[in-house]
């Protein structure tokens, strides 16, 4: 048995859309899954439907289990970090509750990189970073995405060195809620709650 259960889709900062990643694991034989877009559980939903629709189920080569998840950024001790929810009911009230929080909390922050961007000379960076997220949770990868096209550098990566990274000159210092909340959400929505990134 193959299990993967720390992935990102488009309804966050993936480069596949849920059901695409979905379609990838089970041609890759992963019997069981987890979607851990970044504060949203929106991608999640999207599949919890499609293994829903019969037609959608015939399609796959075998079974393959949905773990629903999501990956919480959060701060301990002063720093960040991001905390995965596995196995969580996502029609929870807490959990939507404070997944809203986080979305307004990164659109916040995104609203202040534009600006920064902006005073740089980088107009309509804020509008192209959104229109590349879509209906995804807005977060700096958009960004660096639209530098890139834009030609403001060769590589994402470089817009991190030049713009968006820790201490440069766009960036906007994240203010998310302590690791213990985000904890108490996941349990709150029955989920276990794991370390995403341990050093």
């Amino acid at each position: 048995m193959i299990f993967d259960l720390h992935t990102h889709s488009t309804a966050s900062d993936g480069a596949l859309s849920p059901e695409a990643l979905l379609a990838r694991a089970n041609a890759n034989g992963v019997s069981r899954l987890a979607l851990t877009d970044h504060d949203t559980v929106a991608g999640v939903k999207v599949l919890q439907a499609a293994l829903a629709d019969p037609a959608f189920v015939a399609e796959l080569s075998a079974p393959i289990e949905l773990v629903p998840g999501v990956e919480i950024s959060a701060e301990i001790d002063g720093r960040s970090y991001h905390i995965l929810g596995l196995w969580l009911d996502t029609d929870n009230e807490t959990l939507n509750t404070f997944l809203d929080g986080q979305r307004l909390a990164r659109e916040n922050r995104a609203e202040a990189i534009g600006k920064k961007l902006a005073k740089q000379g980088i107009t309509g960076a804020l509008e192209g970073a959104k229109a590349l997220a879509g209906d995804a949770v807005l977060s700096r990868p958009h960004f660096a995405r639209y530098l890139l096209e834009q030609g403001h550098c060769t590589k994402e990566q470089q817009a991190y060195k030049r713009w968006l990274g820790a201490g440069k000159s766009c960036d906007v210092p994240s203010k998310w809620p302590s690791g213990h909340e985000a904890i108490a959400t996941i349990h709150a929505a029955g989920g276990l709650a794991v370390l995403a990134h341990p050093d």
